[in-house]
């Protein structure tokens, strides 16, 4: 299973994973096939929480994909979307409700029943700029524009689908996985920091880094993370 976000190794670091020697010894260890849990085990729960993350931050730092997200046409702002008139041009602009979008690869709108759903990166021209061809996309804001066609108004009458993510890791991502993924791993299999394991229940501990952990995302994702 392959991991992005960090590894179990980062993990056992965290957690100061140690298991005694038959000589009464303590040695630092990593997981492995052959400890509790196992090291695919491990990359399991990072790969749960890299998803959890997504998911919380809208935005990822991991190239994935969306496939038929849903928006609304309609003449008024919406969370998403908006119908505007400049300088002539009729633009309905909306954007993709993941982040940062990298590539779009079905902009489809729904014209009638007869017509269905006309896709316009295969039937359309896209533009090289704002108010050229008959859409735009603007990957640095995850914005799209469509310009002069339009589907029908109502809800849910564009779907689209789509790659999005970064392509590194900041070390604050780096630093709330590695405490989300240890935190599930105290609930699950009762490890404890070995510095505090006659001080700190698993779960006292576990719930510490959750806290830690989501101060540290939601502050990062103010910064990052542009709320339309």
């Amino acid at each position: 299973m392959t991991t992005t976000y960090t590894t179990h190794q980062r993990i056992a670091a965290l957690l100061l994973y140690t298991e005694v020697d038959g000589d009464g010894s303590s040695d630092r260890k990593v997981f492995s096939s052959s400890t509790n849990p196992t090291d695919e085990e491990v990359n399991d729960i990072i790969n749960e929480t890299e998803d959890y993350i997504d998911e919380y931050a809208e935005y990822a730092w991991r190239t994935k994909t969306v496939t038929d997200e849903y928006h609304d046409f309609i003449s008024s702002f919406n969370r998403w979307g908006s119908y505007v008139d400049r300088a002539g041009y009729r633009i309905y602009e909306f954007q993709t409700k993941r982040k940062p979008l990298v590539t779009l690869t079905k902009l489809e709108a729904w014209k009638s029943a007869s017509s269905g759903w006309v896709d316009y990166v295969t039937d359309h021209t896209l533009g090289d700029a704002m108010y050229d061809g008959d859409y735009w996309v603007d990957t640095e804001d995850s914005q799209i524009y469509l310009f002069n066609q339009f589907p029908i108004v109502g809800k849910k009458t564009i779907r689209i689908t789509y790659n999005y993510g970064e392509t590194t890791v900041p070390a604050a991502i780096r630093r709330v996985t590695n405490l989300l993924a240890g935190a599930l791993i105290n609930e699950r299999y009762e490890m404890y920091m070995q510095v505090d394991k006659d001080s700190s229940p698993a779960m006292n501990l576990a719930k510490e880094w959750r806290e830690m952990a989501h101060k540290i995302l939601d502050e990062f994702s103010i910064r990052e993370v542009e709320v339309i």
